[in-house]
């Protein structure tokens, strides 16, 4: 089974998450984070093993009478214990064994914010992978320690040679243009129309 692989980078606010759920509802996708595994280990850690990743997403920056503050905590744990037991990559790690123990074909990573991050999926994918850059007015990433990738990480050896895998939108209509110049993005880089699900 050939899988199709975007990964979206851009600062908070661009339309990241927001692209994913479009392309979830109408195209299929499985939508994915890297962050996702922190956010698990750190509620099992805080004794909410039930809780989903995306619990606290709405109030992350809040003291919980359950933990610190969910950024907070995600942060010293990662920082802390992950990284030094297990190192940088533990993520990614998870990311790719979830992705390959899946059956889904078409998968969107919405918070790609490293070189590091979007190199691994490149070297393990190869030319079933992709990167688009979001851009949206007032939109950066300021007090923010992600940053856009490197362009030098979108070259990717493929069939054809070396070829640059790696799109950009600039988010500042609605989001049926946000979902058509994806769809512009993904028809030239994958050589396939990606048809709308009813």
């Amino acid at each position: 089974m050939r899988k199709r692989i975007v990964m979206l980078n851009g600062p908070a606010r661009c339309g990241k998450d927001t692209l994913a759920e479009m392309l979830v509802q109408r195209h299929g996708f499985k939508h994915f984070k890297f962050t996702s595994s922190l956010k698990e280990r750190v509620h099992g850690l805080y004794g909410m093993p039930d809780k989903p990743h995306d619990a606290f997403d709405s109030v992350k920056d809040e003291k919980r009478r359950e933990f610190l503050g969910p950024r907070d905590a995600y942060i010293k744990v990662w920082e802390k214990y992950l990284v030094p037991m297990h190192g940088e990559g533990i993520l990614i790690d998870d990311l790719i064994d979830k992705i390959d123990n899946g059956k889904d074909e078409k998968i969107v990573i919405s918070d790609v914010g490293f070189d590091r991050e979007a190199n691994a999926i490149f070297t393990y994918y190869g030319d079933q992978a992709m990167l688009i850059k979001l851009q949206r007015t007032g939109c950066d990433f300021r007090n923010d320690i992600r940053a856009y990738v490197d362009k030098k990480t979108a070259m990717v050896h493929g069939k054809k040679g070396l070829a640059c895998r790696q799109g950009l939108i600039v988010n500042n209509g609605t989001k049926d243009e946000l979902l058509n110049q994806f769809k512009y993005c993904y028809n030239a880089m994958y050589q396939e129309i990606l048809y709308d699900q009813l």
